[in-house]
């Protein structure tokens, strides 16, 4: 019995669910017959759980169309978010469509949609992301916050880019990312030279990711948050900022700068049904009366001035330079005349032992909740393992008294289960320490001149 267990332990969450749940496994192989993306059709099956968990031991073909209306209700009431009922039903009903093509389940439900706008004071002003971006601390990191922003692309589709996926030519530069609906050239323009720095360091081959950890694994969602998270903070910017946020940003600049509907689904990736552009394409009231004063010309709007990012080319080696660069990266002449100036080296190996020392102070802050966790999920492993060893439990009727009572075979089923999740919260806490320790480390470095 302890064999099985461990060997439960290593299967997944979703190799679980496809084994409690029969249907679920030929759903998956149909889907793969329609469907190329493996992540597109693990989120169809999962979307399905809630429906199976509610209708508990009916079949399929015992589903009726009270039990469907019954589901929706039972969303509601637990408060789901309106997109996420919306998805839930959708998937339903593609899922109900092929194994009871002929039903009337979903006549009398209206799926809802939530129509909200983006709040206008959430998203970044090119000011301030170019200030998270200027609080990178390597240049792996600042081309990843320079892409997420540039290129207004998905997370998702940046940390797939390979080295073979970026091009570069007279005008600068494009990536192919491979998008929800299908795949599409990105044009770059202002984070050209810290792609291209990126590119040229990289020692992988042309197949190899392009966002890479330390250890050379490709960098993860949660490792991107880090970045984007700690540059954010130490920008003081005093917003909710995260990598998907550069992309609302980006796609609201560019609707006020005059980029029209279709030109939008293009750059973003939006399918010709989507209605993602009236997300966009909104002003605040302040933008509107502005424009009502401007028109009667009572008001004269006075231009916004902010920060240029265009690219530095370097009138001696013709170097494509980022717009905060001070000396070219490749020949070193001067190109921001009132920054460059002398600097002492004793102060300035004062200035990176105290910047070091600010790196090791926010690692450990970072690390230590972590790091807790990983302690907690280790004893509650521990814990769960004794006692189906032992197959019994403490008996939580008495109190201060160590008497123990037999498990039942749900409560076997359950712990086993609480392990299975616990282990792949702890590989996953693990990894993302390490993750972390290695970029900081990384950081220490480059400080050092390692």
């Amino acid at each position: 019995m302890e064999q099985e267990i461990l060997n439960d332990e290593k299967k997944s969450k979703y190799e679980l669910i496809l084994e409690e749940y029969d249907i679920l496994e030929k759903y998956q192989d149909k889907l793969i017959l329609k469907i190329e993306k493996q992540t597109t059709i693990q989120t169809k099956v999962w979307a399905i759980v809630p429906f199976l968990k509610f209708i508990k031991n009916k079949s399929i073909n015992e589903v009726t169309k009270d039990d469907v209306e019954g589901y929706y209700r039972s969303l509601i009431k637990l408060k789901k978010k309106t997109n996420t009922i919306r998805r839930y039903l959708i998937e339903l009903r593609y899922f109900l469509k092929i194994y009871k093509p002929i039903n009337n389940f979903f006549e009398d439900i209206k799926i809802k949609k939530d129509k909200s706008k983006l709040p206008t004071d959430a998203i970044l002003t090119k000011d301030e992301a170019m200030k998270v971006l200027m609080q990178a601390r390597n240049y792996r990191d600042r081309a990843l916050i320079f892409l997420l922003w540039d290129s207004a692309a998905r997370l998702s589709e940046i940390l797939n880019l390979k080295k073979c996926d970026i091009q570069f030519d007279q005008y600068g530069g494009t990536i192919r990312v491979d998008g929800k609906t299908e795949d599409r050239i990105i044009r770059l323009t202002d984070s050209v030279p810290d792609v291209q720095e990126l590119v040229n360091r990289h020692t992988g081959s042309i197949n190899d990711f392009l966002f890479c950890s330390p250890d050379g694994k490709q960098l993860t969602a949660h490792g991107a948050q880090n970045i984007v998270g700690r540059a954010a903070k130490r920008s003081g910017i005093d917003k909710n900022v995260h990598p998907h946020i550069f992309r609302h940003s980006k796609l609201t600049y560019l609707a006020k700068h005059g980029m029209m509907e279709m030109e939008l689904r293009i750059f973003a990736g939006w399918s010709n049904d989507s209605d993602m552009p009236a997300t966009y394409l909104h002003l605040s009231g302040a933008d509107i009366e502005d424009r009502v004063l401007q028109i009667a010309g009572i008001k004269k709007i006075e231009k916004v001035e902010e920060v240029n990012t265009s690219i530095k080319t370097c009138p001696r080696c013709h170097t494509l330079n980022s717009f905060d660069t001070v000396y070219c990266r490749n020949c070193s002449m001067i190109l921001d005349q009132t920054r460059a100036n002398p600097v002492n080296p004793e102060i300035e190996k004062i200035q990176k032992d105290m910047e070091i020392k600010m790196i090791e102070i926010e690692m450990n802050a970072y690390i230590r909740p972590d790091k807790m966790k990983v302690k907690d999920l280790q004893y509650k492993i521990g814990t769960l393992r004794k006692y189906i060893r032992s197959g019994k439990r403490p008996d939580e009727r008495i109190l201060h008294k160590h008497e123990f009572i037999n498990l039942s075979p749900e409560e076997l089923e359950l712990y086993k289960n609480e392990i299975a999740e616990a282990k792949e919260e702890l590989e996953e806490l693990k990894h993302g320490i390490q993750e972390l320790t290695s970029d900081y480390q990384k950081q220490i470095d480059e400080l050092k001149g390692k």
